[in-house]
């Protein structure tokens, strides 16, 4: 319960782009495909990571270059008009939704060179890889059920596993997700949920709408940790848990999209 809170109410507005994604999911593998990517787009109105799933789903269930198009700019099309309508009322605002996080951090604290250049590097990397994933929804002949799932989870696996600024927390919002897509997912949660009571944001705070200013002080596990242990070699480790198993969801889908899905029945029946 307090992981749940902790991620979906207390993490900003996340519970809403969770459950839009899964909707919209959903909505694909039922054919139902102006919904879902509507739906999507929506989703991306809230946290701009759902775009990465538009491109995609728009090339899986379109029948032709007419459709696929219209698809995009169906999906597009919520994202673009909030983003406009906040243009026009504070343009710093939606210039900043459009920068990556950590280009912002970049601006305002002092970092070495190593780090720019890796944290560049891993979006170049990122950037590659939803390359590789737009070329396999457009020619992989595969069941679209298979590619909608697979192709989906991997694009947001990359997105948090690969974006050279991490927020832990947004792992959650693959949860469902997952429990779409692959059967065994209790390591991941685990881990999630390990990785989240050590982490600040979801400690102290997540009972604030109880007693802000009683809570307000009270020191965080970490804080705690740090006095009698290096907190930094906790934190370093579950990232690499965090990191890892990632790596492992983005594999184990590829694996099962590649080598275990189904051909795609439209080309047979041509």
């Amino acid at each position: 319960p307090v992981l749940l809170y902790g991620t979906y109410v207390y993490g900003q507005f996340d519970i809403i782009p969770t459950f839009l994604i899964t909707l919209g999911v959903y909505l694909a593998l039922k054919n139902r495909i102006y919904q879902a990517l509507i739906v999507i787009g929506v989703a991306a109105t809230f946290k701009n990571f759902a775009l990465v799933l538009i491109l995609p789903l728009a090339l899986i269930l379109g029948k032709d270059l007419k459709e696929k198009i219209k698809l995009f700019l169906i999906g597009a099309s919520p994202f673009i008009v909030s983003f406009l309508i906040v243009l026009f009322q504070a343009p710093s605002q939606a210039i900043y939704t459009l920068i990556p996080k950590f280009y912002v951090v970049v601006n305002t604290q002092i970092e070495s060179t190593y780090e720019i250049i890796s944290k560049l590097a891993r979006f170049g990397f990122l950037a590659l890889s939803y390359l590789v994933v737009i070329i396999f929804s457009q020619t992989l002949k595969v069941d679209k059920q298979s590619k909608i799932l697979y192709l989906s989870t991997v694009s947001l696996s990359l997105v948090f596993a690969l974006s050279p600024f991490i927020l832990f927390h947004y792992i959650n919002i693959m949860i469902p997700l997952l429990i779409l897509t692959l059967s065994k997912v209790f390591l991941f949660i685990v881990s999630a949920a390990i990785f989240k009571l050590w982490t600040p944001l979801q400690q102290v705070g997540v009972f604030a709408p109880i007693n802000k200013n009683l809570l307000t002080n009270f020191p965080s596990t970490a804080e705690l940790v740090n006095k009698i242990f290096p907190y930094s070699l906790i934190s370093s480790f579950f990232y690499y848990v965090f990191f890892s198993i990632s790596v492992f969801i983005i594999l184990y889908c590829s694996y099962l999209l590649l080598f275990t899905s189904k051909p795609d029945e439209s080309i047979n029946k041509h």
